[in-house]
Order: C-alpha cells, then structure tokens, then sequence
C-alpha cells in the first residue's frame, strides 16, 4: 500500500513539475529529430511586403533546438508564436542550420533563403557563408514577370482567404526542408513533412520560379528518394 501512495506521489508530482516548467506550445521531451508545425493568424496590415517566405535544407539527422529558448513561459500561446516568429529570432534559427555545398564553382556553407512579394516584383535572397573566406555573402535575384508574380499573388489571397479559429501546432518527424511563411493574415512555421494544401503550393511556385537561381544541393535535398543521412 505503501509503495502505491509513494508511486501516486511520484506521478502527480512529475505531472506539478512539466506544468510548471514546460511552456504548453512546446515539449522539451520530443524524440531527437522531431520538429514542429505552427500555424496561426496574425493580422498585419501595415507588413511592406504582400508576402515573406524563408526556406532552409538539411542534409543530416540533427538534434533539434529548442525552438523558444529563452522566451518567458508566462506569455500566452500566441504570444509565444509571436516572440518566435519575429524576423529576427527566425534569422537565428535559420543562422544555425546550414547545408555544405558548391554555388558558382565555390564551396559554401547554405544558410537560408528569403523570399518576398511586393507590388511590382518577387525578390529572393540567397544567404551563406563562403568556406574560404568565412565570409557571409547574400545573393540577389528579381523577377519582374507578370504573369509569375500574378500566379504567385493568387495563392497568397487563397491562404489569405482561409479561417483560421484557433492556432494549430503538430508534431513532424526530421524535415528535409524548412520552410515559414509571413501573410498580411496568418504565420506559418514548418516543413516538407506537413506543409499542405495552399502553402505547399505557394513554396513549389517559389521553388519552381526560381529554380534555376538555387544552390543544387537544394533540389537534390528535394529528391523523393533523398534519405537524411544519419
């Protein structure tokens, strides 16, 4: 009987414990490799930009970060979102993954690339770091097309468009891909595992619009038969 109560006390107050210690958007005790989807609306009419969408690779397992380090637990849910997906804790999280590969004869470190739609054009930035130098480097390419950055416009409005009643989040396994888009309407952190529907179809018009303008590890990343390498 003894052994039972001390058993019940034990489970009630490690249950005391994650309550108190454990922001409720975030599980400090997933599996190694586990990475998150966040989605919630987040109005934003004064945003320069129609649209903002940040994407990164990987080639290997890794040890995920915690995603809200150092943001306070007694902010409310969105809150949290909010603090993670300001522009520059997202540069840092993007800072801290990198891809090795080969960009105009040169071998570099890939950090991230930035996409955004303004009224007249869609403009990407590619940043990484040259291995020689150390050196960080952001690369500049703008499309001026029309009909492009119409069809890109129209998949912002459909995502736009959408309701959005309560922030979601999920789990994911190791992504290849990471991806987050910023709307007028709504924020968007996630990956190749769980992007879906009208945002999996604005990440492939970026990708196929720019195609060309990327660093070939990237496509080879987004090989379907391309395996994390452990």
């Amino acid at each position: 009987m003894k052994k039972i109560i001390v058993m019940c006390l034990l489970f009630l107050s490690i249950i005391i414990f994650s309550k108190e210690h454990v922001p409720p958007v975030y599980d400090k005790y997933m599996r190694s490799g586990d990475d998150l989807e966040i989605l919630f609306e987040s109005p934003n009419d004064g945003m320069s930009s129609k649209m903002i969408l940040y994407f990164s690779g990987n080639l290997f397992v890794y040890f995920r970060q915690d995603l809200f380090n150092n943001i306070s637990e007694k902010l409310t849910t969105v809150e949290i979102y909010e603090q993670f997906m300001k522009e520059e804790s997202l540069i840092d999280y993007f800072l801290d993954h990198y891809v090795p590969a080969i960009y105009e004869d040169k071998d570099i470190y890939f950090l991230y690339g930035k996409v955004s739609l303004g009224r007249e054009l869609l403009t990407l930035r590619l940043y990484y770091i040259d291995e020689k130098t150390n050196d960080l480097k952001v690369k500049i390419f703008r499309e001026m097309n029309r009909d492009k950055i119409n069809a890109v416009e129209k998949i912002v409005e459909k995502i736009n468009e959408e309701k959005y009643p309560v922030p979601k989040i999920k789990l994911t396994t190791v992504p290849k891909e990471i991806i987050t888009i910023i709307t007028r309407k709504i924020k968007y952190f996630g990956s190749d595992r769980g992007i879906s529907g009208n945002y999996k179809e604005l990440y492939e018009k970026v990708i196929e619009i720019f195609s060309d303008k990327l660093p070939s590890v990237i496509h080879y990343i987004r090989k379907p038969d391309f395996e994390l390498i452990n």
